[in-house]
């Protein structure tokens, strides 16, 4: 009985030893495998090595990767900004070749007419809003329809000299959708017909005897 007895805890010692030495070798593979886990997962060097700056990018973008990204982010935006500014904007553009015109002496109560030529050297449509001329002496007629961009075209100003004299400098102011007015101004001078002085004659006496 003794024999056997000590044959079963013998058995037992052993199958012990045994599964613990299964367990501790499992619980090294698990504790291996969790390693290998931990060095893929956080690892960076391993992470470069093994994949490269596309994994590291993806799954790390705080730091210097982002750093980059923003770099580039900005590099972008700025190239952006040059090409915006080598695109043209839409924009009229009024040219006058002529934009004073001097009418000479005229007497009192003559008109003088004369036509201001534009062209539109713009890339957009031009359109005249409205055109004030600095007195109810002047007259303009422009045109209402707009002026497609290498269109040409004229506005038309009439100047009534009833009720001046001297030297007159009657303008206009031509308002667009350009960006700045355009002042087109007439020169000249107004003169009266005068009396001619009377011509006094002077009887000469006879001296003579």
């Amino acid at each position: 009985m003794s024999l056997v007895f000590s044959i079963m805890i013998l058995f037992g010692s052993c199958g012990k030893g045994n599964s613990s030495n299964h367990k501790a070798n499992d619980n090294s593979d698990e504790a291996v495998i969790l390693n290998k886990r931990k060095v893929v997962v956080i690892s960076n060097e391993d992470v470069e090595k093994a994949t490269g700056v596309t994994a590291k990018k993806e799954e790390y973008p705080k730091g210097e990767i982002a750093e980059r990204v923003e770099l580039r982010k900005s590099v972008t935006k700025k190239e952006e900004k040059k090409i915006i500014k080598k695109i043209p904007k839409k924009r009229a553009k009024m040219y006058f070749p002529e934009k004073v015109f001097d009418f000479g002496f005229i007497m009192q109560g003559d008109e003088v007419k004369h036509d201001f030529h534009f062209k539109n050297v713009g890339n957009d449509d031009l359109i005249i809003e409205r055109v004030e001329p600095s007195c109810g002496c002047t007259v303009p007629i422009y045109p209402k329809k707009n002026i497609a961009p290498g269109e040409e075209g004229s506005i038309s100003v009439t100047f009534k000299s009833a009720g001046k004299l001297g030297r007159q400098v009657p303008t206009i102011k031509v308002l667009t959708n350009y960006r700045r007015s355009i002042k087109l101004e007439l020169h000249g001078i107004v003169d009266t017909e005068r009396e001619k002085p009377k011509q006094v004659s002077v009887e000469k006496k006879d001296t003579t005897q």
